[in-house]
């Protein structure tokens, strides 16, 4: 499950699916809005980046 490996204090890639294309993300957990079910996650070069739960495919 996502939430267990968001509970993990280390940096993340996060593949997820845009306009249905696969992309990734590498960075830092920075919040997660379960009322708007998205996540945040602060890149390496320190920009945050929204992206809903729902276009998450795999966290590593």
């Amino acid at each position: 499950m996502f939430l267990r490996k968001l509970a993990e204090k280390r940096k993340l890639t996060i593949f997820y699916c845009q306009q249905g294309t696969t992309k990734t993300i590498k960075g830092e957990l920075y919040s997660i809005n379960i009322k708007e079910q998205t996540l945040s996650i602060l890149d390496e070069q320190q920009k945050v980046f929204c992206l809903p739960l729902s276009e998450i495919k795999q966290i590593d």
